[in-house]
């Protein structure tokens, strides 16, 4: 019975510390390997939905202000805030300092629904996010495809301004 109750808790601990280990450790969301992992499951499974780059603006600026101690908070806040606006079935990772990845079964029609609310509710805490995002099979098949294109776009907004949504290429680069 002892060995019985050793190893029914050995395995709770491998299970508790598989969890653990797809969790980003300041904000409580999924990290970059969930991250990963999901994005290849959704390419694999072949149905149709959205990947959403989110960056927070002003990170450093927060940092540099308040303290790190402040900047983990508002990062917090913000995976909290994408946890809310997602489904159950949506991963929502934080896969840099200050960058989320979302991967929804959402269309690419309503993807600007979906980023507007969540800075909506971030607005009143001072914090605003811009996004990138590309939908698949529209904007490609691969994991490597889709999140090139999402962080391109990402990119294309930051340079426009910041708490900005870009859903759509500046340029065609396969020309």
């Amino acid at each position: 019975a002892d060995r019985a109750r050793e190893w029914a808790d050995s395995t709770q601990l491998v299970e508790r510390l598989k969890g653990l280990a797809g969790l980003d450790f300041v904000t409580g969301v999924g990290n970059a390997r969930s991250f990963d992992e999901e994005l290849a499951r959704r390419c694999a499974a072949g149905k149709p939905f959205s990947l959403i780059l989110a960056d927070l603006d002003s990170l450093t600026e927060i940092n540099n202000t308040h303290g790190h101690a402040a900047g983990n908070a508002a990062l917090k806040r913000v995976g909290e805030v994408l946890a809310q606006q997602a489904g159950k079935s949506d991963c929502v990772a934080r896969i840099g300092g200050d960058e989320f990845a979302i991967v929804i079964a959402l269309p690419a029609e309503l993807v600007a629904t979906f980023t507007a609310a969540a800075n909506r509710s971030l607005a009143a805490e001072g914090f605003s996010l811009t996004f990138g995002a590309t939908s698949s099979p529209d904007d490609g098949q691969t994991a490597a495809e889709l999140f090139h294109k999402a962080d391109d776009r990402l990119f294309a907004a930051k340079l426009v301004r910041q708490n900005r949504t870009t859903v759509l290429s500046l340029t065609d680069r396969t020309a």
